[in-house]
């Protein structure tokens, strides 16, 4: 194990990075989540139109993007496999163009109003701006396979396990002797009575630097199947794909980043007061044990991160911020659990929904008049922070 050690100091010297840097893109937030290595599983909970989708998107699609064409060099090359069980493939592209042209141009234009599905009829120099950055939603979706169309678990793994094999192989050794190993082609070609006396070993990509993200938006859409002559219920259907394909498979024997946005249950979405009239905002939040549809598979996840939008609730006053005055643009982050760090804590962040962006937010008496103004017009950016 020693060598291990001496091989990732080599690495961090020579300024690459071990896992996909959280840090960069999320700087408080990175405090406790510095980075996330292989073989991890990470859950997004929240109630209705909070932004779990755009959340994903921006931190875990958009976000290494940028960091590996910035930093190409950091032993960090993500790639992503990506079941959109409630949008479609032409919803992700709409946002992505409305993502990069924020980023590139601080220019909000707004999903919708790319297919003309919104009142408001997209110009010829918005047109221009799209023409622009098309390059890049081309060039991050070359990095992606994306299904619309999958919907049960042993789908999304075939369809995993088929995009795995393309970028890796897997060996096999003996049930008796370990030091006989042999590779998939070999084992196929055996006959079912001399396979039964091997087992799998490991799986080896063809490059290493590669983090595949596995994404499943969202979980509770997830369709029932057959098992055993017997139609699973969706609470069953949830498990067997976190439990025996995704943490079982894909996570420990394939070495993938499970990420599954997981709805929190209908009771969390509505306001709950006090017997004197008074907001109870902690009943608000999300939890672990909200998991809408089947809470056990949070035992699942390494990193579980929980959005919150308490203007849904009447807030006025929330963390010193005056959410009067920044409207729906607040939201917080609550680590919910964390095995990938130290510690839990709540982060204010500042979200545009129009363009699916993200960032953190200053403390409150922090702000500049000038981004005080930008966080009221919904054009508040802040940059990656730079690799050492």
């Amino acid at each position: 194990m020693i060598d291990i050690y001496r091989i990732n100091q080599k690495l961090r010297q020579e300024g690459k990075v071990i896992g996909y840097p959280f840090y960069l893109t999320s700087p408080k937030l990175g405090q406790f989540i510095p980075s996330i290595p292989k073989k991890k599983a990470i859950h997004i909970t929240a109630s209705t139109n909070i932004g779990k989708s755009q959340y994903w998107r921006y931190y875990f699609l958009i976000s290494p993007y940028i960091i590996y064409k910035t930093y190409p060099d950091s032993n960090f090359k993500p790639r992503w496999i990506i079941f959109l069980l409630e949008e479609t493939y032409e919803q992700l592209y709409d946002n992505l163009i409305s993502m990069f042209i924020f980023i590139k141009h601080k220019k909000i234009v707004e999903p919708g109003k790319l297919r003309g599905l919104i009142e408001t009829i997209i110009t010829d120099e918005e047109l221009r701006l799209v023409e622009q950055v098309t390059p890049l939603v081309e060039d991050l979706l070359s990095y992606c396979t994306v299904r619309d169309n999958i919907y049960n678990p042993t789908g999304l793994y075939n369809t995993c396990k088929r995009e795995l094999l393309l970028r890796g192989k897997r060996n096999y050794t003996t049930l008796i002797k370990s030091d006989v190993t042999i590779s998939e082609e070999e084992y196929l070609k055996l006959p079912p009575d001399k396979q039964s006396s091997f087992k799998f070993k490991e799986y080896i990509q063809n490059d290493e630097r590669e983090y595949v993200f596995i994404v499943t938006d969202n979980a509770n859409l997830l369709e029932p199947e057959k098992e055993n002559g017997v139609t699973l219920n969706l609470q069953d259907t949830m498990w067997k794909w976190s439990t025996e394909y995704a943490h079982k498979q894909l996570q420990k024997n394939f070495g993938c980043i499970i990420l599954d946005i997981i709805q929190q249950m209908g009771t969390s979405e509505s306001q709950q007061f006090t017997n004197s009239g008074s907001n109870i905002i902690e009943k608000t939040k999300p939890t672990r044990d909200g998991y809408g549809d089947n809470k056990r598979i949070a035992r699942n996840a390494d990193l579980i991160l929980g959005l919150f939008a308490p203007t849904f609730y009447g807030v006025k006053n929330y963390y010193g911020y005056n959410l009067e005055e920044i409207g729906d643009f607040f939201r917080t982050v609550i680590i919910l659990k964390n095995r990938l760090g130290r510690g839990f804590k709540e982060i204010p962040l500042f979200f545009n929904g129009a363009v699916n962006y993200f960032t953190e937010l200053p403390l409150n008496d922090k702000i500049t008049t000038q981004e005080r103004d930008l966080i009221k017009k919904g054009l508040y950016y802040q940059g990656f922070k730079k690799l050492n």
